[in-house]
């Protein structure tokens, strides 16, 4: 007779590797001492994949974040109907973006970036222990969350472009630019969500709800510039079909709706009474991965404004 077990390991290999790539995918904690400048990491092939069962073992452990939320990812088998840019963690894997002209293996592996000595973590990855900076010389890191050196940490985000706010009506820079992404995966919302909640103060109880969009932001004109000066052009956009080392220049006006995007962003503070402070994530730079990944429908105007009751 063949036992549970035996029937187990026979099954389909594809499946048993498909296993092992969400195993990887999910487990988004950086192993100790782990150091890999993974974002310069160009299209994989499906040979450099994680093995198959490597998904972490809960024998005789509680339960870690990283696998609770994987857990979670696992039980949804498809696209939630009210929200198709929301995918589970096994549709990752099959998800469009995921062309042979990016890579399956890249997107994985761009988040296992966390190294502390560059201060580049994906924003799964960020730790809760980290400080905000001080007033150096002539440098004041007060508001950025720092690591070593007391140098801004850098954090990164793939997903989905929804919007672009860098000019006004009459094409001219705006002093105060944005942009608006939506996260591949749920576990990006939550994580967003953690940081706002671990650095602000009074602690705040937000959730992935809070992030199912995740919006960067800066100020485009010179410290103590009059409210009436014109903003500078913002030129921090690339073209990374092939790697980040690899990028090269890309006109902000060419970026559009259902780009796939990695974000660079800083982790903010803005301060408030009573020494409180609430964060917010600073653009610093977009790599636009496969322009045009996804179809994303325009809002239409004035639609939303229309009530019949």
């Amino acid at each position: 007779m063949i036992s549970k077990r035996k029937a187990s390991s026979d099954q389909d290999p594809s499946k048993r590797l498909r296993t092992g790539m969400i195993g990887a995918a999910l487990a988004f904690r950086s192993s100790e001492g782990a150091q890999s400048p993974v974002l310069d990491v160009g299209p994989t092939s499906s040979d450099s994949l994680p093995a198959a069962g490597a998904m972490p073992s809960m024998a005789g452990k509680a339960p870690s974040l990283s696998i609770i939320a994987g857990n979670v990812q696992l039980r949804q088998t498809g696209t939630p109907a009210d929200d198709p840019f929301l995918i589970s963690a096994d549709e990752f894997l099959t998800n469009p973006v995921a062309t042979p002209a990016i890579g399956v293996g890249r997107l994985l592996g761009m988040r296992k970036e966390c190294d502390a000595h560059r201060g580049t973590y994906y924003i799964t990855r960020v730790p809760n222990n980290l400080d905000f900076g001080r007033m150096d010389s002539f440098l004041d890191m007060r508001n950025f969350l720092v690591g070593r050196r007391n140098s801004a940490i850098r954090v990164f985000v793939s997903g989905i472009l929804m919007s672009t706010d860098f000019k006004n009506a009459d094409g001219m820079p705006l002093r105060h630019v944005s942009v608006v992404v939506k996260p591949l995966t749920t576990l990006d919302s939550m994580a967003a969500s953690r940081i706002y909640n671990d650095y602000s103060m009074p602690v705040e109880r937000t959730t992935k709800d809070s992030f199912l969009n995740i919006q960067a932001s800066r100020w485009q004109t010179s410290y103590g510039a009059p409210r009436e000066s014109p903003g500078n052009a913002f030129t921090h956009v690339y073209l990374a079909q092939r790697s980040i080392q690899d990028r090269e220049q890309y006109s902000s006006d060419s970026l559009s709706r259902g780009d796939l995007v990695v974000l660079e962003m800083r982790v903010r503070c803005r301060r408030g009474e009573n020494r409180g402070r609430w964060v917010e994530f600073q653009l610093q730079a977009i790599n636009v991965l496969l322009p045009g990944a996804k179809d994303v429908e325009s809002p239409q105007p004035g639609v939303l404004d229309q009530v019949d009751w």
